[in-house]
């Protein structure tokens, strides 16, 4: 009987213990309330650029960003913003006023900040912008990223590497912590 309520408890505790860890969620936030958090606590800057019909940003946010061990790397190095490529409000970055710009003869709307986080080049969504913490543009990086392809590249960024090391040597001793 002790043998069948002990074995029953540490169960109990396995399966909790599982599902709080699966229940971590990563805090988005607008770029004015990181730019607020980093003057007391700076930290690098990750911006999820997206759409509302974009499958694949949907699927990031559900299998990538939600990763237990991903969300807390993200949020040991940098502050993790969302920005709406096609709705997001006005947005002052360094010094200057971006607007969500509506072309009549398209009918579709695009956000002015976009084409600034894209680094002037044509890409998809979603797209990942990294920036350092004085919010200058480190690398965008488009297409969906599952989370072991994502971890190498934010602890990359994260830890100052891309700064003295090649990515190719960096990859080639990079250790997951993923597996």
């Amino acid at each position: 009987m002790k043998k069948t309520i002990l074995l029953g408890a540490m169960t109990f505790l396995l399966v909790a213990g599982a599902i709080a860890q699966s229940t971590v969620t990563l805090k988005w936030h607008t770029l004015a309330e990181a730019k607020e958090l980093n003057k007391t606590t700076p930290k690098k800057f990750l911006i999820d650029i997206y759409t509302d019909w974009c499958g694949w940003c949907k699927v990031m946010d559900q299998k990538t960003f939600q990763h237990t061990k991903i969300a807390a790397i993200i949020d040991q190095y940098f502050y993790a913003v969302k920005f709406n490529a096609e709705k997001d409000a006005d947005v002052e970055y360094k010094g200057k006023v971006y607007k969500l710009i509506f072309d009549p003869n398209t009918k579709k709307a695009y956000h002015e900040l976009t084409t600034v986080l894209f680094n002037n080049q044509s890409r998809g969504y979603p797209t990942i912008c990294y920036m350092d913490e004085e919010m200058n543009i480190i690398q965008a990086i488009s297409g969906y990223q599952t989370p072991e392809q994502i971890e190498p590249v934010l602890k990359f960024f994260g830890t100052n590497s891309y700064k003295s090391t090649p990515w190719e040597t960096y990859t080639g001793t990079f250790q997951s912590e993923l597996k």
